[in-house]
């Protein structure tokens, strides 16, 4: 394993639940084994990126009701493609040699997990938006 790989992978948290084994398909295996660590290591880093966002776009969200929020929330991940492609960003750059090649044999799939597992934590983290 490559120098970099190395540290990526130290720097990762290690999530207890997120638990790999044989009886899992290839997706769950590699969410469990390397989406979850790097969602948790950049959640900090996303949600500056989500409120640049809404900066940007002159969305006063802090003053949104909740409902209204988790409804921004929703379009966004619906409608703006440009922006999860940053999102995706924030993510792959911290994928090792070997997990990038994996994730490439299953991308769309990957990405609908990445996706709904971004916007999850968004979601859960309201208060902090």
């Amino acid at each position: 394993m490559t120098t970099r790989s190395t540290t990526l992978l130290a720097m990762r948290p290690e999530i207890s639940s997120a638990r790999v084994h044989d009886g899992m398909n290839a997706e769950e295996q590699f969410q469990n084994a390397s989406l979850r660590p790097i969602l948790k290591f950049q959640h900090d880093l996303l949600l500056a990126v989500f409120r640049k966002y809404m900066l940007q776009k002159k969305v006063a969200f802090a003053k949104l009701t909740k409902p209204q929020k988790i409804q921004h929330i929703d379009q966004v991940f619906f409608r703006d493609h440009r922006f999860k492609n940053l999102l995706k960003g924030v993510v792959l750059g911290q994928f090792t040699m070997e997990e990038y090649e994996c994730y490439l044999e299953n991308a769309s799939a990957l990405n609908k997990r990445m996706f709904s597992m971004m916007k999850k934590r968004f979601l859960d983290s309201l208060t902090e938006l």
